[in-house]
């Protein structure tokens, strides 16, 4: 064989292994519009919700291409502490258990909504995979939505459930302890628990920065909610995420009334105490408010929000617990986990607002029932 046919065949070897290693790249055809369509699991092996069984493995499928670095970061396996090994291999991932399952109890898989694909696709939701080693399969369920300070859905917040009264000279422990459960929260902020063991649970709600999944109340936003313990079969929970402890301030700015401005009117059911009527106005990132005083919890109560400039506004109310009687409203209390304090309860409207020059939008109603 002469060195240019040698040349010829190894050219030809490396163009075919280059040909067959692109097509082995989960990737858009170039100049196409942008995938962004969303990763889904198209496919489990046991079934989902089987009873009376021990795999060896479960294993799932998906629309796009996995890596089983993306899984590591983004699954959990309760009971906590299960032994498993994590591989992938294109459109399919195996979790393989490496130590006997523990017998007549619900084992579950989660993964969280900040899965994404080797094209950066993630998960709408995150997903809980569930089956029993026994003939009962644990059907409790916890959901609700979580949302930011400026009243946006929150997604990837995560969601954690501790089942246990963890408490030290009679108060509550959680910040080191691993939770039964966790999930995190979908593009439009909701999440919810599934095949969780029936009972009350402590619920800690945080922006996981570092990956570790412990709040840091130092370093991470987190929202404490109305309630210590949340029992199974609770639906709708309302949290909005507050500053970390080490921030100065958690109170945002309230502009003074401007002219020419409109007005926002509606009513206020369920409530009793002084109520706080909040519009943030999405351009200028400013807060708006009046309060209200409610007598009966059982009538509507009409508010008038005024001195608003036009523009859009996200609104909510929250009642002001332990208000003083001074002229200065004050700003809603997101509470604490450690010591636990109950943030105050608190009603988002779903929609933004309109609001024009002399003119009163009405009927935004906020029930805290």
């Amino acid at each position: 064989m002469t060195v240019k046919r040698i040349g010829t065949t190894l050219f030809t070897a490396l163009l075919a292994f280059l040909v067959l290693a692109g097509c082995a790249v989960d990737r858009p055809p170039s100049g196409g519009p942008p995938d962004n369509a969303p990763l889904q699991i198209t496919g489990t092996a046991p079934e989902p919700g089987s009873t009376g069984v021990v795999p060896e493995s479960v294993r799932f499928t998906f629309n796009r291409y996995i890596t089983a670095a993306a899984l590591r970061n983004a699954l959990s396996v309760t009971p906590v502490g299960t032994g498993h090994e994590i591989s992938a291999d294109g459109q399919h991932a195996v979790i393989t258990f490496t130590e006997p399952l523990a017998e007549n109890t619900t084992h579950s898989i989660t993964l969280h909504s900040s899965l994404k694909s080797s094209r950066g696709n993630e998960l709408e939701n995150s997903y809980t995979y569930a089956f029993s080693t026994g003939p009962v399969l644990d059907t409790g369920r916890i959901s609700g939505t979580v949302y930011t300070r400026n009243n946006r859905p929150a997604s990837g917040i995560t969601v954690a459930a501790v089942r246990e009264n963890p408490r030290e000279n009679g108060k509550l422990q959680v910040i080191d302890v691993k939770p039964e459960y966790n999930v995190q929260t979908g593009r439009n902020g909701s999440f919810e628990m599934n095949y969780i063991e029936n009972g009350s649970y402590h619920l800690i709600v945080f922006r996981d920065r570092n990956g570790d999944r412990l709040i840091n109340i130092h370093r991470e936003e987190y929202a404490a909610g109305r309630a210590e313990t949340i029992p199974t079969g609770t639906s709708d929970l309302l949290f909005r995420l507050r500053q970390p402890e080490s921030t100065a301030s958690d109170q945002p700015v309230t502009a003074p009334a401007v002219e020419p401005s409109g007005a926002v009117t509606g009513s206020i059911s369920g409530a009793r105490g002084t109520v706080v009527i909040e519009a943030l106005n999405t351009a200028s990132n400013q807060w708006h408010r009046t309060a209200v005083p409610v007598a009966n919890p059982s009538r509507p109560e009409p508010y008038l929000l005024e001195g608003l400039p036009p523009g859009t506004y996200r609104m909510s109310a929250y009642i002001a617990r332990n208000a003083s009687a001074a002229p200065a409203i004050r700003p809603w209390d997101g509470g604490s986990i450690v010591p636990f304090r109950p943030a105050d309860p608190l009603v988002i409207h779903p929609d933004d607002v309109r609001v024009r020059k002399g003119w009163t939008s009405g009927n935004i109603q906020f029930d805290f029932r």
